[in-house]
């Protein structure tokens, strides 16, 4: 978990470039291992969030980082199925 709690803080995958001419975004499907807050904080400070984000919560400091990123623009549903740390989210634009 020591390792998915530094990936909290740290974003080492950035999506700045690739989408900084994109205006909307209606699904994205995000597996990144564990960095999916960097990815979705980013997002939000360029104005692009997804209406729709389908991805994975690793261990529990993710999942709060995940709902504290997208609790106010995103109803989120997380799914807790398993016996593993992780499992997966989908979150859907507050219209």
């Amino acid at each position: 978990e020591d390792v998915f709690n530094s990936a909290c803080l740290q974003n080492p995958i950035s999506v700045t470039d690739s989408l900084r001419d994109i205006g909307t975004i209606d699904l994205l499907k995000i597996d990144v291992e564990g960095f999916e807050i960097g990815i979705l904080k980013e997002m939000k400070e360029l104005g692009i969030l997804p209406r729709i984000i389908v991805g994975e919560w690793h261990f529990e400091n993710a999942k709060q980082g995940v709902m504290s990123c997208l609790s106010k623009t995103h109803k989120l549903v997380f799914q807790n199925k398993s016996k593993n740390p992780w499992d997966t989210f989908i979150a859907r634009a507050n219209v």
